[in-house]
């Protein structure tokens, strides 16, 4: 089942970006812990084509006892209306049309879609999606 996150609430209260941002070097680490503290177990270099296209988001992926932690760090987006973020209990995609390439993330354990929440700090240009773990059966 997926389902879209409301991003209008939030978007209300955004203000546009004060000054424009260089284009980051965009890059990919992904995370995983055994306790709350986050360790570092992957990184790879982020993709943008020759072509001119928009360059993939950088992102983390982080676990602790009760849930998954996806941070994407988005230079490029002033405020939270400017994202499409769709959740399933499997994956995650993130589209920022015109701005980065599409994000599909597959996260490692089964989510609760429906307990999920998002948050944009819009200051840090930072989006934060928590996805607490699915009940085992």
């Amino acid at each position: 089942m997926e389902r879209k996150l409301s991003v209008a609430e939030a978007a209300e209260a955004a203000e546009a970006a004060d000054a424009e941002q260089p284009t980051p070097t965009p890059t990919t680490a992904v995370a995983d812990a055994s306790s709350s503290d986050a360790v570092a177990v992957a990184s790879a270099a982020g993709r943008v084509a020759s072509s001119g296209a928009a360059p993939a988001p950088e992102h983390e992926l982080t676990r602790d006892e009760t849930s998954l932690l996806l941070t994407a760090h988005l230079p490029l987006v002033a405020k939270m209306a400017q994202l499409d973020l769709a959740l399933s209990s499997q994956a995650v995609s993130l589209q920022a049309e015109g701005l980065y390439e599409a994000l599909e993330v597959q996260l490692p354990d089964p989510v609760d879609e429906e307990a999920a929440s998002a948050r944009f700090d819009k200051k840090a240009r930072r989006l934060t999606v928590r996805l607490p773990l699915a009940a085992r059966r």
